[in-house]
């Protein structure tokens, strides 16, 4: 079985409810229609009903009464009933006496209730054995507890009820008309409405064929729809970072492993070719080995470091008291080289921070500081607050960096060349990574030959 679309589900569902609504309407329309026109017919039929039997209220017998209606119905009293078209019946052992010209079919009410069945005051609406409707009210002559007559005041509602029947049919073709220029309308609206849909559809079909830069393009207006696309959008931004990390991890464990295990590799070989292999050539070789296998665990740390600094969860933030924190630090920092260690000022407020990637970040910018300064250089550790934002500094008296590479020394493995040149491997990009994941940032100022400032920033609590 085919797939039905949105579009039409939709469509199909607004008619059915126009449908419903539109038979409501009529229904209610001409049910209001016929009690409004019924009323003016029912007050005179309620007053034409009350005159007359007033005068029959004179009559002592059938014949008094008989005589009685026939001097009525000659009267100029009733003439409205001829001018409003209603029949007046009055119902005897004697006979019938009607102003009608033709007989109408309310004998056999008028008989149930000349044989002692209920009468009705109030019009109500009977129906002949012949399908013709009228509005009629039925009501006895009474001498003490003998009935002498039965008066009947009718009004034929074929008239009325033609009319409404007309109506009706018009009603039901301004419906279909209604219906049918409403589900054009609504198709087309929600084909409109739904496009950014399909365009959503399309886009995660192409980015799911390895297009990862695709995005969705809504130039409408900022609803539901607008809303959906934006976060879609921000979605799509983040699997194609996971995804472009991913990548850059590949790429970096490749590049990194490379050097040590082609290293491993060569010590190897070498002892494979020499006929005679000595002690201290073991030992020299294990030594090339291990240390090359501490320097590919620590590049796979790091790099894993990196890939996982983006995800949720990544950091277990608590309360950090920042003076005891840098504190202990700083006592920490002193054995990692012959350094003018000095400890600046230390603001005494606590920090929601994860505190070992904090740790991990300073001593990545201590290490990185000792590694380009000279024994007996300063090297200073400190933080303060700024405009609420808490700033911990790493400040050295080094060979500085060109301004030229201040952006670019976060890059991973980035190699600075020319005066002071250098590889600034990954450390830096951890730095630059954790404090992201924290919420903050990683500013440098920096000199050549002036020394460097690395301070990382902090939001607050």
């Amino acid at each position: 079985m085919g797939r039905v679309s949105l579009r039409a589900r939709l469509t199909v569902w607004y008619s059915a409810i126009v449908v419903v609504v539109v038979i409501a309407g009529v229904a209610a329309t001409l049910f209001f229609m016929r009690s409004g026109l019924l009323q003016p017919i029912d007050r005179e039929i309620a007053f034409q009903v009350g005159v007359f039997a007033q005068e029959a209220g004179k009559a002592q017998s059938e014949h008094e009464l008989r005589q009685i209606s026939h001097t009525y119905l000659a009267a100029p009293a009733s003439e409205e009933l001829h001018n409003l078209g209603f029949t007046l019946l009055l119902w005897t052992d004697g006979g019938i006496v009607s102003n009608a010209t033709t007989q109408i079919e309310t004998f056999s009410a008028a008989q149930r209730v000349f044989l002692g069945g209920p009468g009705f005051s109030s019009p109500e609406t009977i129906t002949s054995p012949t399908g013709e409707h009228y509005r009629a009210a039925i009501v006895p002559v009474l001498q003490g507890d003998a009935r002498l007559g039965v008066v009947v005041v009718a009004a034929p509602l074929e008239q009325l009820n033609g009319a409404l029947r007309q109506l009706a049919v018009l009603l039901a073709g301004l419906g279909l008309f209604a219906l049918a220029g409403s589900g054009i309308g609504i198709w087309f609206l929600l084909g409109r409405a739904l496009r950014p849909v399909e365009v959503i559809s399309e886009t995660a079909a192409l980015f799911s064929r390895e297009e990862p830069s695709r995005r969705i393009a809504y130039t409408g207006p900022p609803d539901e729809i607008g809303h959906l696309v934006t976060t879609l959008n921000a979605m799509l931004d983040r699997v194609e970072r996971s995804f472009r990390d991913q990548q850059q991890f590949l790429y970096d464990a490749s590049h990194e492993l490379r050097t040590p295990l082609s290293i491993v590799k060569g010590h190897l070989e070498v002892l494979d070719s020499m006929g005679e292999v000595t002690t201290d050539m073991c030992r020299d070789a294990h030594k090339v080995v291990a240390e090359e296998i501490d320097r590919m665990n620590r590049v796979v740390s790091e790099l894993l470091t990196l890939a996982k600094s983006g995800d949720r969860g990544f950091l277990v933030k608590d309360a950090v008291r920042l003076d005891e924190f840098l504190e202990q630090l700083f006592a920490n920092a002193i054995y990692l080289g012959d350094r003018d260690w000095q400890l600046g000022e230390v603001p005494s407020i606590t920090v929601q921070a994860d505190a070992d990637r904090l740790t991990q970040m300073l001593l990545n910018l201590l290490r990185n500081a000792v590694e380009h300064t000279q024994p007996g250089q300063r090297i200073a550790l400190g933080g303060a607050v700024r405009d609420r934002f808490v700033a911990i500094y790493v400040r050295d008296e080094g060979e500085g960096i060109a301004p030229a590479d201040h952006e670019r020394i976060f890059t991973r493995f980035f190699t600075r060349k020319g005066r002071g040149k250098g590889c600034y491997g990954l450390g830096l990009s951890i730095v630059d990574a954790l404090a992201k994941a924290h919420g903050g940032w990683v500013e440098v100022s920096s000199q050549l030959a002036e020394g460097s400032t690395f301070t990382i920033v902090l939001p607050p609590d």
